[in-house]
């Protein structure tokens, strides 16, 4: 799934241990429990850093994405990366989990722009696609929408030929219902986002 919002000052404590769901704590003075702006089952991108009995850090970290449970507790979904390279079995006295705008998470906002000549199968990513058909007609099939709810997708014709651009759903998945779009003159686009179920028009 793709990361859909940010919060400030969203932070809590855990003293759970091992790689499974965090237990969290109220949240200390002056910052907000993470469900102030994430519902539950939403991903959210999370950091966990642990402390000793002094404070001081361990040196056992976690960056990843999650989601809450129905309690309000952190479900572990995706390490991006770790003091281990994994999942981290913690073991520290007291844990802060707070969110945190990771390198994967920021990178799924940037508007990738490529140029392509062939059919192409597009990955999860927010992006602009200028397609060349004049080598033949192309299909762009677009990425699972469940895997990118929220994410725009912009897709151009930029040659003169009279080869058609089709826009395809991924699967049995839809555009505006249908299940491809077709661009057939050239400057021709498309720009469509996902709901987390279809793709839609924009």
């Amino acid at each position: 799934m793709t990361i859909s919002r940010f919060g400030d000052r969203l932070l809590q404590t855990s003293t759970t241990t091992g790689t499974g769901t965090l237990t969290l704590a109220a949240a200390p003075l002056g910052f907000k429990a993470l469900s102030t702006v994430y519902a539950v089952s939403e991903d959210l991108p999370y950091a966990i850093e642990g402390v000793d009995a002094l404070g001081d850090l361990s040196g056992q970290w976690e960056v990843g994405r999650g989601h809450l449970d129905g309690s309000g507790n952190l479900v572990r979904d995706l390490v991006y990366s770790s003091s281990t390279g994994g999942f981290v079995s913690f073991s520290s006295t007291t844990l802060r989990v707070f969110v945190s705008s990771s390198a994967p998470a920021l990178n799924e906002w940037l508007n990738e722009i490529s140029t392509v000549a062939v059919s192409t199968a597009l990955t999860a990513r927010k992006q602009t696609v200028l397609v060349d058909a004049s080598g033949g007609a192309r299909v762009i099939t677009l990425p699972l929408a469940a895997s990118v709810p929220g994410v725009v997708i912009a897709v151009k014709k930029i040659d003169v030929s009279v080869n058609g651009v089709t826009v395809d759903g991924n699967g049995a998945e839809t555009v505006d219902g249908g299940a491809s779009q077709l661009l057939t003159a050239q400057w021709q686009s498309l720009s469509v986002q996902s709901n987390g179920t279809a793709w839609f028009i924009l």
